[in-house]
């Protein structure tokens, strides 16, 4: 399990970066050509569409996952796969006609009395394709093929971001040039996934099929909006508290922040695929064990450059008007990991508990939801990214609390909590007592590269990090 593992995840980590990579690179134009309430614009739509896609179908693609896994050499892996991707068109296009039949009191809704029904028609369209498109990428790894959906990933990046540029900067579009991007990607992408998995796929249809994917897949829905309120509703609040353009301030901090999940996107897609088929066997406790280390070697130094740098980091890439979004790196990095994590405590998704999934989710929601009416109006965005941190925090504990009660891993405490500890002193200093002043990035730097030696070296073990170093020298005096 653990070389397939780090192989996937390594192909996974590759196409995210390249994605990801592409479109934060575009930040700096696009903070030079859209005001913060345009970017604001952009982000509450991509926020509902996010809702769109947890809730159409009622995630019947992790439905799928559970059994395709179990069922994918045969024909009955062809019948749910089918049933799936059926089930998926029909409930998109019923959105689709309904979004376009009401568009006006649905801008109205979504982005106010001045909202521009033009954007929001070819937000509805480019939903509808981010739900085919979900399911079609997310067929590619249940059959654990991760090269292919990396080229998918990266044919929709490409044609997403390429024709988004070319309509913004060549013929000043403005926002709805993103989503015209976006649609013409999830397009492109849908077609290459299909052709990839072409072979899941017949003409076929299974009630029986449908009942048992929608019976595990039902009590993720409200769980799944749960978690979605959880991590966003710091932006509905920010809109109702504040304004659009604080909105785009905080996305800008989100997005930045969000470079922590390139590490999540590969863990993640290598390590559900291979827990549904591999959970049986007596080492891969263990074994996730070992990875979930190896893992925050990884995530926590990420986070301590991301938070210590992050003043830095904005400066560079935006302009003045965004220069607060600064403030919420640290605390929106730490919160994206938490709510990610999850993967590391696969129990109630084995044991197919997803109903306490779901009452541990709604529980984080209603947490957080609270929390950022109280600690907006008195903190700002800071607050908002504080509220966030707190609930998904207390989330990825329940959920560590009760998989180890239903499936146990021997997770080593101690060091992982001694790390943790170690991360939390060095971002509070970096961004803290050290972030001002002439000599303030001299200072930071040997905190930031001490820190991060100090936890990979707690996490791994001066025995396995020799060894791995020593595996890299030797491979480099080969060549």
């Amino acid at each position: 399990m653990l070389k397939r593992f780090f192989r996937d995840s390594a192909v996974y980590s590759l196409s995210t970066i390249v994605s990801r990579g592409i479109s934060l690179l575009l930040v700096p134009l696009y903070t030079r050509v859209l005001a913060p309430g345009d970017y604001g614009t952009i982000d509450i739509l991509t926020i509902l569409g996010n809702l769109i896609n947890l809730t159409i179908a009622l995630e019947v693609s992790q439905g799928l996952a559970r059994y395709f896994g179990e069922k994918k050499d045969g024909e009955a892996g062809i019948e749910y796969a089918s049933t799936a991707l059926l089930f998926t068109l029909f409930v998109y296009t019923l959105f689709l006609v309904a979004g376009l039949g009401f568009i006006r009191p649905f801008t109205s809704l979504v982005l106010g009395t001045g909202g521009s029904t033009r954007v929001m028609t070819v937000a509805v369209l480019s939903m509808w394709g981010n739900g085919v498109f979900y399911l079609v990428q997310n067929q590619l790894r249940w059959r654990l093929e991760p090269k292919k959906h990396a080229i998918s990933s990266v044919a929709f990046t490409g044609v997403s971001v390429g024709l988004a540029v070319l309509l913004i900067v060549v013929f000043d579009t403005g926002v709805i040039g993103v989503f015209y991007g976006k649609l013409a990607g999830y397009i492109v992408g849908c077609i290459t996934a299909l052709i990839f998995a072409r072979s899941s796929y017949r003409s076929r249809f299974s009630i029986s099929c449908l009942k048992r994917m929608l019976g595990f897949s039902l009590p993720l829905v409200p769980s799944s909006v749960a978690v979605f309120v959880a991590m966003y509703i710091d932006r509905i609040a920010i809109r109702t508290l504040l304004d659009l353009g604080e909105v785009g301030v905080y996305g800008i901090g989100y997005r930045f922040s969000s470079i922590v999940s390139l590490v999540m996107v590969g863990f993640g897609g290598a390590m559900m695929p291979l827990v549904y088929s591999s959970y049986r066997r007596r080492e891969t406790p263990g074994e996730i064990a070992r990875i979930f280390r190896y893992f925050l070697s990884i995530i926590i130094p990420l986070i301590l450059f991301l938070s210590v740098f992050s003043r830095e980091i904005i400066v560079i890439f935006t302009t003045e008007g965004y220069y607060q979004a600064a403030s919420v790196i640290p605390l929106l990095t730490a919160a994206i990991v938490f709510s990610n994590m999850y993967i590391f405590a696969p129990g109630l998704s084995i044991r197919k508990m997803t109903k306490y999934i779901a009452l541990l989710n709604g529980a984080a929601a209603g947490i957080n939801t609270l929390l950022n009416f109280l600690l907006i109006p008195v903190l700002g965005i800071r607050g908002a990214g504080l509220a966030t941190l707190l609930s998904a925090a207390l989330a990825f504990t329940g959920h560590m609390i009760l998989s180890q009660k239903f499936y146990p891993v021997p997770h080593r405490w101690p060091p992982i909590l001694i790390a943790a500890s170690i991360g939390f002193i060095v971002v509070f200093t970096g961004s803290g007592p050290l972030a001002a002043g002439p000599l303030s990035l001299f200072l930071r730097i040997p905190l930031f590269l001490i820190g991060s030696f100090i936890i990979i070296l707690i996490l791994i073990g001066a025995g396995n990090l020799r060894r791995i170093l020593g595996d890299l020298f030797s491979k480099r005096e080969d060549t």
